[in-house]
């Protein structure tokens, strides 16, 4: 499925609508694979505004993640508006200083400790008045009872009108292979009893687009559409999942836990099985939005060779 096409004169009709003060300097930005964003100024302050298609679910969970990190030392985006544009949902937010980081940054080992304190931060937020595992709601509501059902959902078929149409469907018209789903499968159940029912905010797409930084700290916490409740070393498996080559970011954060005297049990275990996890979403989404380099890249690369095999 391709990114939503907005024209930037629709862009700017929207803005004007909606936004006080003059609207300047709308520019198209990089990053997403399922949606568009852009940024602008509007009265002289500068914001971001995304579209995403609306069988995406919208942007209420952000909301909820926006009262969950106030008042924390976590930089999440203000969310000013959001609301929906034909067949796309919408959202206003603050536009945060900082860039992503590269990871050919020779900064890179000096920033790690920044990172992993930023996502200390998340996942020590209070969760009072939430309930549930796995995506929430607007009102804080998970969809899954406990975080193993969340665990392995990733091999059910979502809603009727979602983003990804049912499984057999995607064997049938894709190049996504059941050999390869049902491995991966396979490596989740046999480690999922290793991973612990921990209650914390995920980030859910911790990566290097989604990190901002300016010199030397971290400025910036976006794009919260995969977040979720559940075991914070989800985001730890995220991270090391995608540099080629592998970055050794896992261990990292297992041994920065273990010198703060907060050993994780069990760590090596959980991070495998939410890679798997990962792995099985990837590629999914790759056969679904018809990204055969990208899935073909991710199947025969280094990444996935270790999680086919319990």
């Amino acid at each position: 499925m391709a990114r939503p096409d907005v024209p930037r004169d629709t862009v700017h009709a929207l803005l004007s609508a909606e936004m006080p003060g003059p609207i300047r300097d709308i520019e198209e930005l990089t990053g997403g694979n399922v949606g568009r964003v852009f940024g602008f100024t509007a009265g002289g302050e500068a914001f971001v505004i995304r579209f995403n298609w609306r069988s995406m679910g919208g942007f209420g969970d952000e909301m909820t993640v926006g009262r969950l990190l106030a008042g924390t030392d976590v930089p999440c985006p203000r969310l000013v508006k959001a609301g929906r544009l034909q067949a796309f949902d919408w959202a206003i937010s603050a536009r945060l200083p900082g860039s992503g980081f590269r990871i050919d940054d020779p900064a890179l080992p000096a920033l790690l400790p920044r990172l992993f304190a930023t996502l200390d931060a998340i996942h020590a937020a209070d969760l009072g008045g939430t309930s549930g595992y796995g995506g929430f709601d607007a009102a804080g509501r998970g969809r899954d009872a406990s975080w193993r059902a969340h665990v392995l959902s990733v091999r059910e078929d979502g809603p009727s009108g979602g983003y990804f149409p049912a499984w057999e469907t995607l064997f049938a018209t894709t190049i996504l292979e059941r050999e390869v789903i049902d491995a991966l499968m396979r490596t989740i159940e046999s480690l999922l009893p290793f991973c612990p029912e921990d209650r914390h905010l995920v980030h859910g797409d911790f990566g290097f687009d989604n990190v901002l930084v300016e010199h030397g700290r971290v400025t910036g916490v976006i794009d919260w559409q995969n977040a979720r409740f559940g075991d914070g070393l989800y985001d730890v498996a995220w991270l090391d999942f995608w540099p080629d080559p592998p970055l050794g970011i896992a261990g990292e954060f297992i041994a920065w836990k273990a010198a703060q005297g907060q050993p994780l049990p069990y760590a090596e275990e959980r991070i495998r099985c939410y890679q798997a996890m990962i792995a099985v979403d990837a590629l999914r989404f790759f056969a679904h939005a018809n990204q055969p380099d990208a899935y073909r890249w991710l199947r025969d690369g280094c990444r996935i060779d270790h999680l086919m095999t319990a």
